[in-house]
């Protein structure tokens, strides 16, 4: 295979990569503004009867709460583990396990814009019986899940 090939494929992969973290952000950055354009925080719009609610709520903190008010130090951790993640990228050997850690980044870097930009987080996807979350929080969990998944099978 010449060098030219080998650079086109890693061109490739790359672009794959890197549409998938701007869908996420994308994604992420549209839906939170659509919520804090129509809702008043603690507002909830009925989506589904029972199952799923939409409500503007606002986290300092991590995931279901914990580390209420630890926003700034949050918002280093984001940065530090996305930047950890993207530093060694290419350690990770397979496809899959690049796909979920592109989730995991876009994730963070979702949550690290709403803490630069309101000093919080926008949470909205609400199921009743958890803990509200959004799009950025569901591609960690994905990418998360989907690495230890991963390597227990190993």
């Amino acid at each position: 295979m010449s060098k030219k090939s080998t650079n086109r494929k890693k061109c490739g992969k790359g672009l794959f990569y890197f549409s998938l973290f701007a869908a996420v952000i994308l994604l992420d950055r549209l839906t939170k503004k659509s919520i804090i354009d129509n809702l008043d925080i603690n507002q909830t719009m009925l989506v589904m009867k029972n199952v799923l609610n939409f409500t503007f709520v606002t986290n300092t903190g991590a995931g279901f709460g914990i580390l209420n008010s630890f926003n700034l130090p949050l918002l280093f951790l984001g940065i530090a583990v996305s930047g950890f993640l993207l530093l060694y990228f290419d350690r990770f050997k397979t496809k899959y396990e690049k796909t979920c850690i592109t989730l995991i980044i876009a994730g963070a870097l979702g949550n690290v814009i709403d803490r630069i930009m309101y000093g919080h987080v926008v949470d909205f996807i609400d199921f009743n019986f958890w803990p509200a979350f959004n799009v950025a929080d569901s591609a960690i969990c994905v990418g998360v899940i989907g690495l230890i998944i991963y390597y227990r099978k190993k």
